[in-house]
């Protein structure tokens, strides 16, 4: 006995598992409405994300930061619908989030970081297909010795059913 076939005795859901993922190997990406509408049912959310944007904005609290441009370092991560094909338009395509945040940044000064996020948050929840959208930011040059920082955290409400 292998240890794999061990290790799926002890579990059968593995096993069974296995023996899907081993079908659907041998079957190939899903053809009927039926396989796509049973992956659909079984993906909660897809999480798409792009790390690390280099843009310089003018941002800050102190005089001096209104008089020059700063790094910022930029992610975000979106949770969306799972794309249902394999077109760029079941998705959210990463340069757009890209073209956002260096529009933001080449915008009117920003007084904190935070709503910095919170814009890039924003515009990123107008996707369609977008449920919750986490922003993070760094301000390289803010502390010395340190790394400056703000998380930031939105989603999608459904609207409150009339009664």
């Amino acid at each position: 006995m292998t240890d794999q076939t061990a290790e799926t005795n002890k579990f059968p859901s593995l096993q069974h598992t296995l023996e899907t993922q081993q079908l659907s190997e041998e079957k190939g990406p899903p053809s009927s409405d039926f396989d796509i509408a049973l992956l659909q049912s079984v993906a909660e959310c897809a999480t798409i994300s792009v790390r690390n944007i280099h843009v310089d904005a003018s941002i800050g609290v102190y005089a001096g930061e209104h008089e020059r441009r700063q790094p910022l370092l930029v992610s975000a991560e979106l949770n969306i619908d799972p794309p249902v094909d394999d077109t760029i338009s079941s998705t959210v395509d990463y340069d757009c989030i890209v073209e956002i945040a260096r529009r933001l940044a080449a915008g009117p000064h920003i007084t904190l970081i935070e709503i910095f996020a919170r814009r890039l948050a924003e515009a990123c929840l107008c996707f369609p297909t977008v449920h919750r959208v986490t922003v993070c930011i760094d301000k390289p040059q803010a502390i010395v010795d340190a790394l400056a920082g703000t998380t930031l955290t939105l989603r999608r409400v459904a609207p409150a059913s009339k009664h």
